[in-house]
């Protein structure tokens, strides 16, 4: 390519960024002649539009999606505050219009200040960033680059510019929610609001006016309920909806009759057709905060309003009198919670209404799990959500009395949704173990899942549950206490801050998620024994374990390196390790690498598999495992021996069962004080016939090998299923025929 050529194509690219850049332009001045209702806000405005003009003589500027993201969320902020302020001076003006002209709390005025600091945080870390960037290319330029570099700076410069006339519009916004929150205490304003006030209100009645503004007021307060909604917020329940329907077949196939003369319409024995559509609805709704970090309060509400009823139809048969009973007690009280937290305002009745039911939520969660009458408890809970309940309710009951209201309103909501939860969660983690135990019972034992152990099983599922309750738990707090917002930037802030070791850099979030790789690989490889192990077919068992110890070596090394990647570490930083680490091997490990390598070859070239037998130098016995490093020896004697698979490599190996996949065992015995030894041969036989470890298929041998003086040697070889069952065939065979030759008068002993 000519030089001509190359500034030719350098020049029509340059063209074509700067092209796409114009559309910016209409948005910025769209952006900065919304609105001319605020004062301060238009001051600000006129001055952004000089600075874009100005700046866009000067300087290029870039369609950059987080900028543009950011002054969307800013256009959107200044609307909220400009309509804000404009009820406001209207309120004002006409003082008669109360009735149409809704005053701006201070719960919005408050969220709009936080929406304004999260801003600012998120601009200003942005601009970080971009000086980061900019310092990395100023070290990293060349000669050959120096002009694509000045454009480069040149278009961070135009970002960072918009980014400083965005905080500064923010500065604006901030001074606009200031103002209105001052003009709350306006004079004019006050006396005529005087009615809605917390205590010189007590000797009026409530008016449907004042109930619909508080409504209004505490749902504005609150997530907007459009969004959860939205056809694009689906989008991340498609997963879970996909796992509730597979409880629902699952749980279909729990329930299907066994026999074809029962009702054609009902699955389940003891339980109507509509148990698994009921316990579906309850799985969906008791994961459906995984599925959204910030839920609306009244969504959160009317969840587990509806997961309770469904429970309590679940178990309404299985419920005494006693247990009924507080469970409505507990329904009535949550309810009654809902629809308190829902009207509460500055009004000293509805005031002293949910101080009351706060108080008699207190005594009722203070009396769950305690002993009745009857002796027997009503429900329980655990005893670290029960006082964290309790503090709930306490907290609002005392801001209640102090008059902070927006307080007690998250705290009783926080704790009365918290109260059925405790008791949902609990009753959702045995309804999944119930169903596992059930289709343990069920399954025939050629299945995948008999393979494993029920207790186990049972263990590990509790711990899974408890470790999803807890992360509900705390999606459902932070949002009913309404700092979603906070939390969310203090993880942020904790988890993906940039710490350096040296010239490594990473952060906790990556660090956390290699340890979870790392414990999951070591957990799968551990376990996948029970994936493999098949005991319905003994060939297909023996090719897979013996390709088992590649299947750990692969598993464990792929993870490592995946590990490795997600800490932001290349295989090139490897370098100095890897290069360390071969001189250790030439000098330290050559043994072990020779026993590595050796067991690779093994795996591929198979000379011997398991449950041969073999002969090795001085050592005779089956293959009972093959590993990495080394392989086991089970002995005619019952020793097992670990053999380094370089001698099974390099030494003299004798295979005796290479061209068969039998399975035979060798027993020499030693006969004493018999006369007609071929009765005793007879026995051996007959017992060997009915053991339920040996294969039928494989012939019986059983001779003579040796005579002395008053004893005969007799050699056994008999076919046994599987090789791990080789010891316990030896010693209920040995054990069984001593007994049996035993009342003969004949001794007995193996050799």
């Amino acid at each position: 390519m000519t030089k001509k050529t190359y500034h030719a194509m350098h020049t029509w690219f340059l063209g074509i960024l700067m092209w796409s850049a114009l559309p910016l332009y209409a948005q910025q001045d769209s952006i900065s002649d919304d609105s001319n209702s605020s004062d301060t806000t238009t001051i600000v405005r006129n001055d952004l539009i000089d600075t874009t003009q100005q700046a866009s003589k000067e300087q290029p500027v870039v369609v950059d999606l987080k900028l543009n993201a950011l002054q969307g969320r800013v256009v959107a902020l200044t609307q909220e505050i400009d309509s804000a302020k404009a009820d406001q001076d209207t309120l004002r003006n006409n003082v008669g219009v109360l009735d149409t002209v809704i005053q701006p709390s201070t719960v919005f005025l408050n969220e709009k200040v936080r929406d304004i600091t999260v801003l600012k945080r998120e601009i200003s870390r942005y601009r970080q960033d971009l000086q980061l960037e900019r310092q990395k290319q100023s070290t990293s330029a060349n000669n050959d680059s120096n002009r694509v570099d000045g454009v480069l700076h040149e278009l961070q410069l135009g970002i960072e510019d918009s980014l400083m006339r965005l905080d500064q519009r923010l500065d604006g916004l901030l001074a606009n929610v200031v103002q209105i929150r001052e003009n709350l205490t306006n004079p004019v304003l006050t006396d005529t609001l005087a009615q809605d006030s917390s205590y010189s209100a007590t000797m009026e009645m409530p008016t449907r006016r004042r109930v619909m503004t508080s409504i209004r007021n505490n749902l504005d307060s609150d997530k907007p309920l459009e969004q959860f909604f939205d056809y694009a917020a689906w989008s991340s329940r498609l997963l879970l909806i996909l796992l509730t329907l597979g409880y629902l077949y699952w749980t279909f196939r729990l329930g299907r009759e066994e026999e074809s003369t029962k009702q054609r319409w009902r699955l389940f024995k003891h339980f109507p057709l509509w148990i698994p559509l009921v316990k579906s609805l309850i799985f969906f709704l008791i994961l459906l905060p995984l599925t959204a970090y910030v839920i609306p309060i009244f969504i959160i509400q009317m969840s587990y309003l509806i997961i309770f009823m469904l429970l309590y139809g679940l178990h309404y048969s299985q419920f005494s009198t006693v247990q009924r009973n507080a469970v409505h007690v507990v329904f009535g009280v949550f309810l009654l919670l809902i629809v308190a937290n829902l009207i509460i305002s500055e009004a000293l009745w509805i005031r002293l209404i949910a101080g009351v039911l706060n108080v008699f939520g207190l005594i009722v969660t203070w009396r769950i799990g305690q002993p009745t009458k009857e002796g027997e408890p009503a429900n329980h809970i655990r005893p670290v959500a029960k006082w964290a309940i309790l503090l709930g309710f306490t907290v609002s009951i005392i801001s209640n009395i102090f008059g902070y209201v927006y307080l007690a309103r998250i705290s009783s909501i926080a704790a009365s949704v918290g109260l059925i939860q405790a008791l949902a969660l609990r009753a959702f983690g045995t309804m999944l173990l119930k169903d596992l135990d059930q289709h343990y019972n069920k399954v025939s034992r050629e299945n995948l899942i008999r393979r494993f152990d029920l207790q186990r099983m049972l263990n590990s599922l509790n711990r899974l549950i408890s470790l999803i309750c807890l992360i509900i738990v705390a999606i459902v707090v932070v949002n009913n206490l309404n700092i979603t917002a906070r939390t969310a930037n203090f993880l942020q802030g904790v988890l993906y801050k940039e710490h350096a070791l040296g010239s490594i850099t990473y952060n906790y979030a990556n660090l956390l998620l290699a340890i979870l790789v790392l414990w999951g690989s070591n957990w799968l490889q551990k376990n996948l024994k029970h994936l493999l192990n098949d005991p319905s077919s003994d060939e297909l068992q023996m090719k897979r374990m013996t390709l088992f110890p590649l299947f750990r070596l692969i598993l464990v090394v792929v993870s490592f390196f995946f590990a490795i990647s997600i800490l932001g570490l290349g295989l090139d930083k490897l370098t100095v390790i890897v290069g360390a680490l071969t001189v250790g091997i030439g000098f330290g490990l050559q043994n072990i690498i020779n026993n590595l390598v050796s067991g690779v070859i093994l795996v591929f070239e198979k000379p011997f598999k398991i449950g041969d037998y073999i002969e090795l130098a001085d050592k005779k016995g089956q293959v009972l495992e093959i590993g990495i490093r080394s392989s086991v020896l089970l002995t005619d004697q019952g020793a097992k021996v670990i053999i380094p698979n370089a001698d099974l490599f390099s030494g003299r190996l004798v295979n005796w069962t290479f061209s068969s996949t039998d399975i035979r065992v060798n027993l020499d015995l030693s006969i004493t004080g018999s006369n007609n030894i071929e009765d005793v041969k007879e026995r051996l036989r007959n017992r060997l016939k009915n053991d339920r470890f040996v294969d039928k298929s494989i012939p019986i041998k059983v001779y003579t090998k040796d005579i002395q003086p008053d004893t005969y040697k007799i050699s056994i070889q008999v076919g046994v299923k599987n090789v791990r069952q080789i010891e316990r065939f030896r010693s209920q065979f040995l054990e069984g025929i001593k007994e049996e030759l035993h009342t003969l008068q004949v001794n007995i002993a193996s050799v």
